[in-house]
């Protein structure tokens, strides 16, 4: 295996754990909002 390889490998790992890193923080606001729709919408009642 090249250098340019494991280079591009290390890249691909790097962005993945990124975008999981993104994706998680998206989730967690996106329940927040959530859960704070919801307690709302029970208060109403």
């Amino acid at each position: 295996m090249g250098f340019n390889q494991r280079g591009h490998q290390l890249n691909v790992a790097l962005t993945v754990i990124q975008t999981g890193d993104i994706v998680e923080r998206f989730a967690t606001t996106v329940q927040k909002d959530f859960l704070v729709l919801l307690s709302n919408f029970f208060q109403r009642f």
